[in-house]
């Protein structure tokens, strides 16, 4: 029952996630949604990591699952948009399958850091990660000049792009 709840509460985000990223007027620079959503997932982890009131840790996933699909979506669209189009497919299917290659290899060092540091602190852990990791891309976007991604006119749209998890 609980982890139906927190998955519907990810779903719910999810979809609110997509109407977000619509929203955005071409030319937003995607780099930096995506920095700012790195950082968000980071606290949305750490803050649900410990929390024992049951309804606020659904508040507090919600905010990471925000995080996390954006970050998953802006990436797929970052290349799909950067890439050449001759190229464009193979890049994708390197894409798809790094991703889906180290989604098991994660979940086996997860597993292990979990049963040795406990569940709540993996899952802080890796909110310190996240926000690390938010932090290092932010900071080379700020080392860059400032890149405008311009996106195709169906990218705002529902068709065109296959923005996949």
């Amino acid at each position: 029952m609980i982890s139906k709840v927190l998955a519907d509460s990810g779903a719910s985000l999810a979809q609110r996630n997509s109407c977000y990223l619509a929203s955005r007027p071409p030319g937003a620079n995607l780099h930096r949604i995506l920095a700012t959503n790195t950082l968000i997932f980071g606290v949305g982890l750490i803050l649900f990591s410990h929390t024992p009131w049951y309804p606020l840790a659904l508040a507090f996933i919600a905010v990471g699952a925000f995080g996390m699909m954006s970050q998953i979506t802006i990436s797929n669209t970052l290349l799909q948009t950067t890439a050449d189009p001759a190229m464009r497919w193979r890049v994708i299917s390197f894409y798809v399958l790094a991703y889906t290659g180290m989604v098991p290899l994660g979940s086996l060092l997860v597993g292990v850091a979990a049963q040795h540091i406990g569940v709540q602190n993996t899952v802080l852990v890796q909110g310190v990660l996240a926000l690390g990791l938010g932090a290092l891309h932010w900071r080379s976007l700020h080392q860059q000049p400032a890149v405008r991604t311009e996106l195709p006119a169906q990218a705002n749209s529902t068709q065109g792009l296959a923005l996949s998890s």
